[in-house]
């Protein structure tokens, strides 16, 4: 396992903070700030290209546009500085950074969703300091995870209005009548996906609609494990965004559950799994082998032990012998 340079790993928390910061300012974290001046008074707007359209949000009246643009620059000195130093990081002009803009804009981590998924594990290593591979992160899906037991007051949102009109289309499931949980762009380059926790057996692989959230969700058996008590990551763009992922050790544990799911079609994404599972774990075990403890402890409560057995028995078994001593049963 290779490391990041601690200088880049100290920039990389300095960017973190600054973007905790700038998101209590309601500071973007992508696009630019143009101002309109309507009857005398100035107003602000965050402006930003997806998919050929050129978009507009208010941010109010008065802003403090010269501390905006400061920090803004900086954030983009950090982003530089940390791309050239081999972490996980994404072009000006990718995709899925203009994806994952849009729905931040619409407040998507505001409302307890998750970032899961390849792109959760770049983040993850980013924040751990481990140089990977980009076959591990590379993927045109971008997935959310929402717990829909979470309600927030006066808040009425429409993730799927807010895609359909930048110009996305909806994957109409299987169910009648059809409902969509899925979301991708006119030239099939990315993909959206909403998942929430099953509530039961009967519940899994069917959608359910998320009406806080204003979109149709997947429900998938684990998930509740995977994005209990989440936490912020810097995704490391022209500007870097802040996004919220799950723990790296519950990221881990559920990825060893998830590839004894994979029927032969999918071996290809189970190496995955198993892959992006050992690489945490190997780390974890060296540098926070507590936080080890803590997820496997809340695993074996949710009765799973029999499915991250049979993860184990899938990967190397040097992986299972040096965590032998953080699984208590």
């Amino acid at each position: 396992m290779k490391l990041i340079d601690f200088d880049v790993t100290v920039l990389y928390s300095r960017l973190l903070e600054q973007l905790i910061d700038d998101a209590a300012e309601g500071i973007p974290s992508y696009g630019s700030l143009v101002n309109k001046k309507v009857k005398e008074k100035l107003y602000w707007y965050h402006q930003y290209r997806f998919l050929g359209k050129q978009l507009q949000k208010s941010i109010g009246a008065d802003k403090p546009a010269e501390e905006w643009k400061a920090a803004l620059e900086e954030r983009e000195k950090l982003c530089a500085i940390l791309m050239a130093g081999d972490m996980v990081s994404f072009p000006p002009k990718s995709q899925i950074t203009n994806v994952l803009g849009l729905l931040i804009s619409a407040s998507v981590f505001d409302t307890g969703a998750v970032l899961i998924g390849s792109h959760a594990f770049g983040a993850i290593c980013n924040m751990l300091g481990i140089r990977v591979d980009t076959q591990l992160t590379t993927t045109q899906d971008i997935d959310f995870g929402i717990d829909r037991n979470i309600q927030m007051a006066g808040v009425d949102l429409s993730f799927e209005k807010t895609l359909l009109d930048a110009g996305m289309l909806a994957i109409p499931g299987l169910d009648l009548p059809p409902t969509s949980t899925s979301f991708k762009s006119r030239d099939r380059k990315v993909k959206v996906d909403f998942l929430t926790p099953a509530k039961s057996k009967a519940s899994t692989g069917k959608p359910v609609r998320l009406r806080q959230h204003g979109v149709h969700a997947d429900q998938l058996k684990y998930l509740d494990y995977l994005i209990e008590a989440p936490v912020q990551a810097a995704l490391i763009t022209k500007l870097g965004m802040l996004v919220t992922v799950p723990q790296p050790a519950r990221f881990a544990f559920h990825k060893l559950i998830v590839a004894t799911q994979r029927d032969v079609a999918r071996d290809a994404k189970r190496k995955k799994d198993i892959a992006q599972a050992s690489l945490l774990l190997n780390y974890l075990v060296k540098q926070r082998p507590h936080d080890i403890e803590s997820a496997w402890n809340a695993l074996i409560r949710k009765g799973w032990e029999k499915e991250i057995n049979r993860g184990f028995s899938m990967a190397d078994p040097s992986l299972l012998f040096s965590l032998q001593d953080y699984l208590i049963k």
